[in-house]
């Protein structure tokens, strides 16, 4: 009677955990743009072009705007319409020839630059304006994109992640995504074990289950973190 008692509380413990995980794993919906709302940083509009998009948060400041991890900071001398028609769930992730960011951007003259950040890191992109190829460049170690444009009409900017299988390997690249693909997965792994351990060789006392409980949710953090950047 004892032991099933015991095996209740523990199987208990773990839809706890797994509750938990469940919860932080959840993606947040925070903010539902339409094109009727514009953000205005300096002589810069910012708006949707079409439709509706979804937002997890939208930082402003003086100079730049920032939509989930992708932020703009432009130099225009005459104002500058900017509308977002596709933003990635997190730029950050390398997806050889995926659309990252598209936007349209107008304004009646002059050189405008872009610099445009939430990149990955010393990664080869490919920059089109109106669907033909505009630019080839690699971001910066911050993950920043900057190119300009002086012609004017409204333009179609499309930017997409090239093929970096053949250039940037570098052991530190390599490193970066074992980190960030791998060591969540790991992570998980050697939790669920050591839970089913416990729970079939009945070890394991309530202090135990609660060191478990923390260390899972530190874990847990640190795999949102690694996964999110």
């Amino acid at each position: 009677m004892e032991l099933k008692r015991n095996m209740k509380k523990k199987i208990y413990y773990i839809w706890l955990i797994l509750f938990f995980f469940i919860c932080l794993t959840i993606p947040v919906n925070a903010l539902t743009i339409g094109e009727d709302i514009n953000y205005d940083v300096g002589n810069e509009t910012y708006c949707i072009d079409n439709g509706t998009m979804i937002f997890s948060r939208i930082i402003i400041d003086a100079t730049w705007i920032k939509f989930n991890n992708t932020g703009f900071n432009i130099s225009s001398t005459n104002n500058i319409t900017i509308r977002l028609v596709n933003l990635y769930v997190n730029p950050y992730v390398y997806i050889p020839y995926t659309s990252i960011l598209r936007f349209k951007a107008n304004t009646t003259g002059g050189t405008v630059y872009f610099d445009i950040t939430g990149f990955k890191p010393t990664r080869e992109y490919h920059i089109y304006k109106n669907n033909t190829l505009y630019a080839i460049m690699d971001s910066d170690s911050n993950g920043h994109l900057n190119f300009s444009n002086s012609v004017w009409s409204e333009y179609l900017f499309d930017i997409r992640t090239g093929n970096d299988t053949e250039f940037h390997q570098t052991t530190n690249l390599l490193i970066e995504d074992l980190l960030t693909n791998i060591l969540p997965i790991l992570i998980i792994i050697t939790i669920l074990t050591v839970i089913i351990w416990m729970v079939y060789s009945g070890a394991g006392s309530i202090s135990e289950w609660i060191i478990l409980f923390i260390i899972t949710i530190i874990a847990i953090i640190t795999v949102y973190i690694l996964t999110t950047l």
